[in-house]
């Protein structure tokens, strides 16, 4: 089969220069979130129907919906490649096998291979981007940063795909608790592509991260023009912004934040509902009435409890389902549970991360939205080592720990165990009111003065 080289210097396999240059348009509108993605695809089968790397990049496509429907579709793509495996060049048949590793629940395996896939071909930007994705999803935040940073020097600010490896490079650094380099090489590479929502996104973790809220909501603001007209992406940038507000116990602009920029009944993909879930629980958590629109978020994944596509997105669901004011909503969320129960003990590659963290998550989130406080808080401690495995962000996943401390609070405010759980958050998330108040409160139960005192002067210090 015919062999043609792409702007960064790899080789394909395929009918020639235009197949290959249609692939590097449909990756660059991956990388930069653009909503003409799925039509750039569409562009290159068109251009080269038999084109490897064009069927395996629909495959991951697929897979990226986070839809269980599209797995099927995925692989198939897989398989078919792979029937053809000895027609590949070496970088393309590595891909292949991801794409087949990720269809058959091994996430972990497919990130392995595109690390590999990139080591071997540092140029290989879609290996490079789909690796950081998956160290992201099975909660591997060190490669996050180093998977970036292992290729960094084989490419320079003047490669177009540049200061997109310096967005996801920036992430990554926040990921690693060093926030302040995070935002200077977020906002550099700003400076090169400011229209990089992954940057805008990067920037806005630093800024979360080091306690600036009003700077993070004048940040989203600010960067409005750049990521508004993004896919759906958009919706969790502007999740950010609200979780700004949420942790400045700004609770009113938040709630407004989600009606207006957060929220939306055509935002169907996994992460939409799981920003519609965890900002409405945030904000519930700390008394703000949320009315009926747990019902809405609930209706979105109703259909979706057998999926088995991303923990992190199953939690997610089930938080919906049992928060849903409609009993065949909270019956659906039991059955998911089960249904998660039943693949932990399955042979997929994936299960031990159900075993250990997701299922016991899920029961605990049940248990708390029926009340069973002292339930909630065992199984959440049970997930709790285990739960970075389910992927996500640190900020995305302090929604759990954040159920935890109030699960504990609702069940014995006055707990030896409450307290110092209490205790370490107001360290490890100094700048979070909910969790100022739970504390407080605690400590006036158990009547410590000087703790309370010292708990007070702490607290005007943040």
């Amino acid at each position: 089969m015919p062999q043609v080289r792409n702007r960064h210097g790899l080789q394909f396999t395929a009918a020639g220069d235009v197949a290959s240059a249609a692939f590097d348009g449909a990756v660059m509108n991956y990388l930069s979130f653009s909503k003409d993605t799925g039509a750039s695809l569409k562009a290159l089968l068109a251009a080269d129907p038999d084109m490897p790397m064009a069927q395996c990049l629909r495959g991951y496509f697929f897979m990226l919906m986070g839809v269980g429907a599209l797995v099927g579709k995925a692989r198939q793509d897989a398989q078919r490649l792979l029937a053809i495996e000895a027609q590949l060049n070496p970088r393309e048949r590595l891909h292949a096998r991801a794409l087949d590793a990720w269809t058959n629940h091994s996430l972990g395996r497919a990130t392995a291979l595109w690390q590999q896939i990139a080591t071997l071909h540092p140029r290989d930007v879609l290996a490079i981007k789909m690796a950081h994705f998956g160290h992201f999803y099975v909660g591997d935040s060190r490669n996050v940063r180093d998977g970036v940073a292992a290729v960094l020097d084989f490419w320079s600010p003047e490669d177009d795909a540049y200061s997109y490896l310096q967005s996801m490079y920036a992430f990554g650094l926040e990921e690693c608790g060093n926030p302040w380099q995070a935002e200077a090489v977020g906002r550099e590479a700003l400076a090169r592509q400011p229209s990089d929502p992954w940057g805008i996104h990067a920037v806005a973790h630093a800024l979360e991260a080091t306690g600036r809220t009003a700077e993070g909501v004048a940040w989203i603001d600010t960067m409005a023009g750049q990521w508004h007209g993004i896919n759906n992406f958009r919706y969790h940038v502007a999740w950010h912004k609200a979780l700004f507000r949420f942790e400045s116990g700004d609770y009113t602009n938040a709630l407004l934040d989600y009606d207006q920029i957060v929220y939306s009944d055509g935002a169907t993909e996994y992460l939409d509902a799981c920003n519609d879930a965890s900002m409405l629980l945030r904000l519930e958590l700390a008394g703000t009435d949320v009315g009926d629109r747990w019902r809405a978020v609930a209706a979105k994944v109703a259909s979706r409890t057998e999926e088995r596509v991303l923990a992190f997105a199953d939690l997610h669901f089930v938080l919906a389902l049992t928060s849903s004011p409609e009993p065949e909503h909270r019956e659906l969320a039991q059955r998911m549970v089960g249904l998660m129960e039943a693949y932990a003990q399955s042979e997929a590659a994936d299960a031990g991360l159900y075993r250990l963290a997701a299922v016991p998550a899920a029961k605990g989130l049940v248990a708390f939205r029926q009340g069973r406080h002292a339930d909630a808080v065992q199984g959440l401690a049970e997930a709790a080592p285990h739960l970075y495995r389910v992927g996500g962000s640190h900020a995305q996943r302090d929604l759990f720990a954040g159920v935890r401390a109030e699960a504990a609070f609702r069940a014995d405010r006055g707990a030896p165990d409450t307290l110092a759980l209490l205790a370490a958050r107001t360290r490890s998330h100094p700048h979070n009111r909910r969790g100022w108040t739970l504390y407080l409160d605690a400590l006036e139960q158990c009547g410590d003065a000087s703790a309370i005192a010292a708990a007070r002067r702490r607290m005007t210090q943040t």
